[in-house]
């Protein structure tokens, strides 16, 4: 939430001034399997559509995780033992990747590498 808040802008033009309270700041450069004490991302991998790639780039995330993302190009859909199926494919929808397969550590990761980006974000921990 933070990262959507980052960018508004109070009636005199200013940027909104965010804090975060969390009992620990996670470290940018551990990812799950490093840090037994921040559970905040795991190693599951997702399937992102098209418009969450979009989002996470409104919020300057994507930026952070283009050498890490596999685009989808080309879904088929099919039914075993049933007639038919169809094929889905970006370049007929006038976009790059219809989606893209990514492990949520490192979104969480670009998230963070956003938040310190932001100099009007302020994050407070009891280790900080």
């Amino acid at each position: 939430m933070a990262l959507s808040l980052a960018d508004l802008t109070k009636a005199d033009g200013s940027l909104l001034s965010i804090a975060i309270v969390e009992a620990n700041k996670p470290e940018e450069h551990k990812t799950a399997q490093q840090s037994h004490t921040s559970p905040l991302f795991d190693d599951r991998v997702l399937a992102l559509s098209h418009a969450s790639a979009k989002y996470l780039d409104s919020v300057d995330v994507w930026q952070h995780l283009l050498l890490d993302a596999c685009p989808i190009e080309k879904i088929d859909i099919s039914d075993r033992g049933h007639y038919g199926k169809a094929r889905i494919e970006a370049q007929e929808h006038g976009v790059s990747a219809l989606g893209y397969v990514i492990a949520m550590a490192k979104i969480g990761q670009g998230q963070l590498k956003a938040l310190a980006s932001k100099t009007n974000v302020q994050w407070f921990s009891p280790d900080t």
